[in-house]
């Protein structure tokens, strides 16, 4: 997925929207334009002392797992109609599933014959996109980096749309790396996913669809209530 997203809330809004228990997010503050590479914040889930904690930390937007070494260009996204049958995902995909949050996203949308390019949102303040991530060590420092799921949605022109969760799936989608007893089969996360799109809003904005203009700018401060 190379199209941006926008994450207007402070860490402290998000910590709240999910009830995270702490906040590691140095290096980070609420953007309109999030692009591949760049510094994001995701939700994770801990199991210390058989007590489950959510957490807010900082990530690089670009799954690159420990023993790369500059061969394998960073992933951002994969199809969750195919991460459970590659490899490079499997321990992510069991043990080290995130969330990321986000307000909307930039997406092309068809119209007919045409495509838009668009911003895409739902009613809440804050979706919940479904992630895997890895964790690399540089320098004597944990850093995270993340991959998105998509999968195709109403209209779109491609297959770059993030899979959102309700927030009773999202947290099953982070209960399944800590519990497998609880772990849903990823087909239902797949469908339940695809159902949540289905209710996403949408509206028109410039053609530069990853570079948002000021009134598409002053469009989302109304629009987030910011």
């Amino acid at each position: 997925m190379r199209t941006a997203f926008a994450l207007a809330h402070t860490a402290a809004e998000i910590s709240e929207f999910y009830g995270a228990a702490t906040s590691r997010t140095s290096g980070w503050g609420p953007s309109y334009h999030f692009a591949a590479n760049r510094k994001i914040v995701v939700v994770r889930q801990r199991l210390e002392h058989g007590l489950r904690t959510l957490t807010l930390e900082t990530a690089s937007w670009g799954l690159s797992p420990e023993w790369n070494t500059g061969e394998l260009k960073p992933v951002y996204a994969i199809g969750v109609d195919r991460v459970g049958n590659n490899g490079l995902f499997a321990a992510a995909l069991a043990r080290q599933r995130c969330l990321v949050p986000l307000n909307g996203f930039y997406a092309w949308q068809r119209s007919g014959a045409v495509a838009e390019p668009r911003y895409v949102h739902g009613t809440e303040p804050i979706l919940s996109a479904m992630g895997v991530f890895t964790t690399r060590v540089v320098n004597g420092r944990a850093i995270l980096t993340v991959a998105l799921l998509t999968g195709e949605r109403p209209g779109a022109q491609s297959r770059e749309w993030p899979s959102v969760l309700t927030p009773a799936d999202a947290r099953l989608w982070l209960n399944g790396a800590v519990d497998t007893a609880v772990d849903l089969p990823l087909v239902e996360f797949q469908a339940r996913s695809a159902a949540l799109a289905e209710g996403l809003l949408s509206y028109r904005i410039g053609d530069g669809i990853n570079a948002v203009v000021p009134r598409d700018s002053a469009r989302l401060v109304r629009l987030l209530g910011s």
